[in-house]
């Protein structure tokens, strides 16, 4: 992720990025093996939480300081949009080809749902194209779900703009301010608190977001850590300390609002990258999926769905347990879940491969297209 003056790189956050994103998109694969039975992953949608606070800290770095010395909120927002809106229609394109073809072929085992109904209807397309799908006009999630939080840190996007024009030098505050009434506002709305998500998405988003913007503040302020085994310790303290409150934590219950807090100290140790394991997540495999985190966020469930499809034909036709139906389709069987631990492995690998794609033909030309309409635009 690029920040500041466009050349400073935080590279263990961006590994970070994408093994949260694996995570998150192993907690919406439906499998009998025993990974999906581990709490990181039973509660790992709490890892979108993480991404709202490390947009927080990535956009105060990039865009803080050129918003306060007058960069147009306008620019700002087509830029954001541009890095997240190519992918967001090209995955709405997909999904609509595929409630176009379940009319082609009828109503099978495979496709159980009627096309283009509810909460895939024309309506609901209307609203995820536009952003305002988390504003409480659908009933329930609707198309592709996961991007019920790009909808949330879009408009988090435009308060946080607003917000440092209007504040100026103390937008941190009013960021802070907000922050705050969100927080408040999850806890008074009860149970299951920050899992609120439908009408509540930017509220949530902007509890999230506000403490990244904290941090990044902090991060600027704080002398520069020590490099060695103290820094290493102190990194893989904040990693044992997630995992332990993930995979603990009763999901529904007010504890689950200490996570954003529990991310927002683990943005502020990596971003120093001063331990072994910044050194690690600067590594190959980490850099990849920090590169295509967004990708593979974006199309994950429409790759799942599919690949348990093909799984259940092949199971048909060989007898093999590869995957198997019931009250949910899923990968394996409940009496093999060796086999559902094989199949999530290779759902990953086809989900990582169709992110290399996404990431070299629609995520990257849709990005630097826009960049350059915006430059073009601002020049005119």
């Amino acid at each position: 992720m690029v920040v500041g003056d466009l050349s400073r790189r935080f590279e263990a956050l961006d590994g970070l990025r994408g093994i949260c994103a694996v995570l998150v998109a192993l907690f919406h694969l439906n499998s009998a093996g025993y990974v999906a039975g581990l709490g990181l992953v039973r509660h790992g949608w709490l890892f979108v939480d993480f991404f709202f606070v490390l947009s927080g800290f990535v956009i105060a770095a990039s865009y803080g300081e050129r918003l306060r010395e007058g960069f147009s909120v306008a620019r700002f927002m087509a830029l954001r949009l541009g890095r997240v809106y190519p992918l967001h229609l090209f995955m709405l394109a997909v999904f609509a080809a595929f409630e176009t073809f379940k009319l082609l072929i009828g109503d099978t085992a495979l496709t159980q749902n009627a096309a283009w109904e509810a909460p895939k209807g024309p309506f609901e397309l209307l609203l995820a194209v536009s952003l305002t799908q988390i504003f409480g006009f659908a009933q329930g999630f609707t198309w592709n779900i996961p991007s019920w939080s790009i909808a949330a840190e879009v408009w988090a996007y435009l308060v946080m703009a607003l917000a440092v024009r209007l504040a100026g030098r103390w937008h941190l505050h009013a960021m802070a301010a907000i922050g705050v009434v969100c927080a408040i506002w999850l806890v008074a709305m009860g149970a299951p608190f920050l899992k609120h998500t439908l009408s509540f998405a930017l509220v949530r988003c902007l509890y999230g977001f506000s403490l990244g913007m904290i941090m990044f503040r902090l991060w600027q302020a704080q002398p520069p850590m020590a490099r060695g085994r103290a820094a290493t310790m102190l990194e893989v303290g904040a990693l044992v300390l997630i995992g332990l409150y993930v995979s603990l934590i009763n999901a529904n219950s007010i504890a689950n609002m200490v996570a954003p807090l529990l991310f927002a100290l683990a943005v502020l140790i990596f971003a120093a990258e001063r331990g072994g394991v910044s050194r690690w997540l600067r590594g190959p495999l980490p850099r990849l999926l920090g590169k295509l985190s967004f990708s593979i966020y974006l199309l994950h469930l429409f790759v799942e769905a599919r690949m348990i499809d093909i799984l259940l034909l092949l199971s048909r036709a060989t007898g093999l347990p590869l995957a198997s139906e019931g009250a949910e389709k899923m990968l394996g069987t409940p009496d093999q879940p060796w086999m559902g631990d094989a199949m999530t492995l290779l759902v990953l690998a086809v989900i990582t491969g169709a992110a290399t794609l996404t990431y070299r033909w629609i995520e990257q030309p849709g990005r630097n297209l826009v960049r350059r309409w915006v430059l073009v635009a601002t020049r005119g």
